[in-house]
This record gives C-alpha cells, sequence and structure tokens, in this order.
C-alpha cells in the first residue's frame, strides 16, 4: 500500500493503532500499520523493521549528536497541514466548529486533488524520516477519505460535518500536543539519564528516576514518566476486540498485560506520541541505562550506569578509529606522562639526546636502549609494588639511571 497516493485515500480502510514491536533477544524493532481493505481482510504495511527505533532513544529526542536540528520543524510542518482545512492553531472551539461547517459548505470538489495531495506531500516529508508518527496516518485517511465522498456527492452535508467534525477535532488536538511532549521528554531525559551521570555516577537510572520524582513532589512540579507515563488504547480498537461489552479491570489487564510480558517480543499499540516517548524511557530505565557524554568529541552515548566508559564509538573527526579507540590511546598517554617513573625517564633521556646532538655520546650508544629497558622494568616493579613503598622504588630507579650515565 503506498500511504501518500490519493487512490489510498479513496479506499474505504480500517485502521488499528500503529503497532510497535521490540524483541528483548536482539532488540529489533519495527513500526507496523494494521488495516483492513474493503473486502474486510487484515493487512499489515510494514514501516520500519530490525533498524533501531526506541532502543536508540538519542536518536528520538535528537541526543545522538551534540549539534543536531531537532524535531521542531517536522512539528511545526504536520500542524501547518491543518491551514489546508482553513483551520489555525489558535482557534477556540465554537470558531473551530464554525470554521469546518464553512469549509466543507464551501468546498469545491474539484480541490480534492489539490487539498489531498498537498497534505499527503506533507506527511511523506514528515513520516518517511521519523516513521513513528505515522501513528497518525489514520486520522488523516479518515479526514480525506469523507471530503472524498462528499466530493463524489456520497455522502450528506450533515454526514460529513458529523464525522470531519469529530476526527479533525482528535487530530488537532494531537498535533498540538506534539511539540509539548517531545520538549518534556527531552528535559526529563536531560535530568535523569544525562545530568547525575555528567560525572560518571554509577547510581542506577531507576533510582534516578524516582529521586527526581521526589523531587517535583517537593517543588509542585510535573514529571513527565512518572505522572503521564500509561498505556493507553484506541476506543475504536477497543470496540473491535470486545465490542459494546464494558470490560472489567481484570479482562482488561489479562487482555493487554499477555502482549506486553510475551517472553520475547513485546507489542505496543501507539495512538499518540507523549505515549511513545513514554516507553521509550521505560525501555531504556528497564535496561539501566544512562546518556553520557563523549569527552572527545562531545556526542551523547548511551551505556551501562555502571559503566566508567567515556568515549562513544563514532568515528573521531576524518581518522579511521573510533572515539572509544582515540580516547583509550589519549588517556594511557596522559596517565604515562604523569606517572613518577615515565617524568625521570624524560629527563634522563633529554640529558642523554642533548650529549648525542653536542657529539660527546656516538649516535649508535647502546645506553638509549638500556635508558628504556630500566625504564620498562621499573614501571613494571613500581606498579606491582605497595603504595606506600612506592618513593623507595622511584628513588632506586633514579640512582639507576645517574649509575648509567654516569
Amino acid at each position: 500500500m503506498n500511504l501518500y497516493s490519493i487512490n489510498t485515500i479513496k479506499q474505504e480502510l480500517s485502521f488499528s493503532p500503529l503497532v510497535y514491536r521490540i524483541q528483548k533477544s536482539d532488540y529489533s524493532e519495527s513500526l507496523i500499520l494494521t488495516y483492513s481493505d474493503t473486502n474486510s481482510n487484515p493487512r499489515q504495511e510494514i514501516l520500519q523493521a530490525n533498524r533501531s527505533i526506541l532502543s536508540n532513544w538519542l536518536e528520538i529526542l535528537d541526543y545522538d549528536t551534540e549539534t543536531k536540528e531537532t524535531l521542531d520543524k517536522t512539528f511545526d510542518l504536520l500542524l501547518s497541514s491543518i491551514h489546508l482545512f482553513e483551520i489555525e492553531p489558535d482557534m477556540q472551539k465554537d470558531r473551530l466548529i464554525n470554521k469546518i461547517e464553512n469549509f466543507i459548505k464551501n468546498f469545491d470538489s474539484k480541490a480534492f486533488s489539490d487539498v489531498a495531495s498537498s497534505v499527503l506531500d506533507i506527511l511523506k516529508e514528515c513520516f518517511d524520516p521519523h516513521p513513528v508518527l505515522a501513528y497518525l496516518y489514520p486520522h488523516y485517511h479518515a479526514l480525506l477519505h469523507a471530503l472524498y465522498l462528499y466530493a463524489e456527492k456520497s455522502c450528506s452535508y450533515d454526514e460529513i460535518v458529523s464525522q470531519f467534525s469529530a476526527k479533525i477535532t482528535v487530530l488537532f488536538q494531537e498535533l498540538l500536543h506534539l511539540k509539548s511532549s517531545y520538549e518534556q521528554a527531552r528535559e526529563y531525559t536531560q535530568s535523569v539519564l544525562i545530568e547525575p551521570y555528567a560525572d560518571n555516577a554509577s547510581v542506577q537510572s531507576t533510582t534516578s528516576a524516582a529521586l527526581y520524582h521526589s523531587y517535583c513532589k517537593i517543588m509542585n512540579n510535573s514529571d513527565f514518566y512518572m505522572d503521564t507515563f500509561d498505556f493507553p488504547i484506541d476506543e475504536d480498537y477497543l470496540k473491535n476486540i470486545l465490542g459494546n461489552n464494558t470490560p472489567t479491570w481484570s479482562s482488561y489487564f489479562d487482555l493487554f498485560s499477555e502482549k506486553l510480558l510475551d517472553t520475547d517480543t513485546q507489542t505496543y499499540y501507539i495512538t499518540s506520541f507523549s505515549q511513545f516517548l513514554h516507553i521509550g524511557l521505560s525501555i531504556m530505565m528497564s535496561d539501566e541505562m544512562v546518556i553520557r557524554k563523549c569527552k572527545l568529541c562531545n556526542g551523547y552515548f548511551q551505556t551501562k550506569h555502571s559503566s566508567d566508559q567515556m568515549y562513544c564509538s563514532r568515528i573521531y573527526k576524518n581518522t579511521a578509529a573510533t572515539c572509544s579507540e582515540v580516547g583509550v590511546r589519549k588517556t594511557y598517554k596522559e596517565k604515562l606522562f604523569q606517572h613518577p617513573i615515565h617524568q625521570e625517564f624524560t629527563k634522563f633521556y633529554n640529558k642523554l639526546y642533548g650529549r648525542i646532538r653536542r657529539g660527546k655520546v656516538p649516535n649508535d650508544t647502546p645506553l638509549m636502549d638500556e635508558l628504556k629497558q630500566l625504564h620498562d622494568e621499573y614501571t613494571e616493579k613500581y606498579e606491582n609494588t605497595h603504595k606506600k613503598d612506592r618513593e623507595a622504588v622511584w628513588k632506586e630507579y633514579i640512582q639507576k639511571n645517574k649509575e648509567l650515565l654516569g
């Protein structure tokens, strides 16, 4: 199925919520749009398969690089789609309904292709790089399909006004909340998963989350994860499963907890962007993952809370090595140059080199190799000696060098 084709919009399709699925064994993830076709046959459209979606939490919240552009432009572009239905973001409810009625009343059937094409172009530009936003597609399909039926005179004005108003109100509210959900999730991630670990703190991320929750209560602030996290199920989807029966708490719990607690695969039904972000936080903390800034390239990376990792796995600048590989060498050199034995070695090395340069010692003198051999021998001896006895080793090393060079 081509999501961005007008022919798809013309079909009578029944959509379920977007399915997000993650396998615990290998962390493979997928996004699946499920629907029933015109003959009521179940269908699936796989939007993403075996690609990091939520497990790469840094990419979702634009933390994967320090200077990456955020999703603000994408959210603004999606919100601009509402203008094509002659609706403004700041409209009050009464004016909104009146505007919808006037839009449909004055809607020229010839304008359907232009409106539908413009909306679908926006969706493609937003959904292709950010496939999770395709959870909005059923809303857009319902709106455009209703306009198509009206343009074809297959439904009355009163029928489309009722249907169109209900659908666009839900979509409108969700579009307005995209940016705030994103900003709240970034703020929470910064507070709970980044700031406490800037200096290599080793506390578990769930502990950090609990402390932050108590802090928010004291400060009377909202807590994006603790206060808002839920498992919302689309009402239309519930009706398909349960009919008109009101589920008991136990039946509701049994039905959906089984899907969540599958031995290998966890399945979530995405009905809001906020919910998707909450699931991501839940997965991050279930693995006790935290976020640190690479001390070489300043990019962010995920790691276990207990890890002392300081460098990421990105390729460093124009080298063929990763930041981790470059960082390990850099750390080794820094430690080496600060080592008491190496500092003394440098002094005697420079002394001998000065004699060679002035011609007092021949270029092929074996003293240079003997000096290096002493360095390696006493470095190992120093490291294997108890701290309180190391000064004696250091003094002994200095004396050996003096005897060597005279």
